[in-house]
């Protein structure tokens, strides 16, 4: 009768002792259903120790993720990518080599806040001297600043948002509280002045920003601390406006004169460029603010053209008579008139001019 010698292996009946060599010449053969494992994960030092599952993949995966040592020659002599000349590569892995070289460190423009316009509605400017405006909006307009790109900075903006508005100018002057990017206040009947003393202006008050930091998450400027933008300001010019016109007999320069011609709410200082219209046998005048430099030729075309200045030329030196506005905006003001001498006809664009005219 036939008797098995197997030995069950099972920890009843067998037993290692610690620090004990089991040595197994032949192959030892585990069941498809069955495996060979550590009761927990060991520390493999030596060469032909059977290693570990989880030991094995760590390993693995720490040799891909960091790449070899670096030991050969250093530092950089070339730029490549984002390593420049003089790096020192040696201790770094081949990955972080690479790294570097393919995506290098990288740092947003920084832009600082500020106020990018001060917006007055209507902003017809100029305006004539007593010309009184219902209504104007004072609109300011700040800007935040920005990180640009963002990479890995909290907010794109490199200041925090705005906390209060300092306006200044007639009927505005003070601080208001606004946390938005804009902030308009309105200005009620105001009556415009000379020159560009009709002036408003606003600056912007604003929480402290957070740092910029690079596209590998550096910080490469410390957060913008809380502070205030300088001025922006509009303002609409005053002047007073220049006339023109016709008349049917020799004009007297005066306020009654100047009501029947036309008004031109423009500069009247250098040059001016008059249309009388088609007419036939008219006299010709003009009339600008005393101020403004005098006129001494006109042009028409190269065969109609002269000076200004006797009683010989089509417009005799101007009178300067005190005048009051036909719309009531201003009295009393000091205008030079210049009339013709003797009826004319036009057909096209008169220049009067601060310079003589070349015969």
């Amino acid at each position: 009768m036939a008797f098995s010698t197997k030995i069950n292996l099972t920890s009843d009946k067998v037993y290692q002792s610690d620090n004990e060599n089991l040595i197994l010449s032949g192959n030892t053969v585990i069941a498809t259903n069955g495996d060979l494992r550590y009761q927990t994960s060991p520390t493999i030092t030596g060469a032909t120790q059977i290693p570990d599952k989880s030991y094995v993949d760590e390993a693995v995966g720490e040799a891909v993720s960091g790449g070899t040592i670096y030991d050969l020659l250093s530092p950089a002599a070339v730029a490549v990518g984002g390593i420049t000349i003089g790096t020192v590569l040696t201790g770094k892995t081949s990955n972080e080599i690479l790294q570097d070289m393919l995506f290098p460190e990288l740092c947003g423009t920084l832009t600082a806040p500020s106020m990018t316009s001060l917006v007055l509605a209507p902003s017809t400017s100029p305006l004539e001297i007593g010309t009184v405006i219902s209504s104007l909006s004072v609109t300011a307009n700040f800007s935040r600043g920005s990180i640009n790109p963002q990479y890995c900075s909290a907010s794109p903006d490199r200041s925090g948002a705005a906390n209060c508005y300092c306006f200044c100018g007639a009927q505005i002057d003070g601080l208001y509280a606004c946390t938005a990017n804009s902030a308009v206040k309105t200005v009620t009947g105001y009556t415009v002045v000379a020159g560009t003393a009709n002036c408003w202006g606003s600056r912007t008050c604003y929480d402290a920003g957070q740092p910029a930091k690079s596209n590998k998450d550096v910080q490469f400027a410390a957060g913008l601390s809380a502070g205030i933008v300088a001025m922006c300001s509009n303002s609409i010019s005053g002047i007073l406006p220049y006339f023109y016109g016709v008349s049917d007999t020799a004009p007297t320069p005066g306020s009654a004169l100047i009501a029947t011609g036309t008004k031109v709410v423009a500069t009247s200082t250098g040059q001016i460029n008059i249309n009388f219209g088609t007419n036939t046998g008219k006299y010709l005048w003009f009339a600008t603010p005393n101020a403004s430099t005098t006129k001494l030729g006109w042009y028409e075309g190269p065969t109609n053209k002269g000076n200004i200045g006797s009683g010989s030329d089509l417009f005799n030196a101007p009178a300067t008579p005190s005048v009051n506005s036909p719309s009531g905006c201003w009295t009393a003001e000091v205008y030079k008139v210049y009339s013709s001498n003797y009826a004319t006809n036009t057909s096209g664009t008169v220049y009067c001019m601060t310079n003589t005219t070349q015969q």
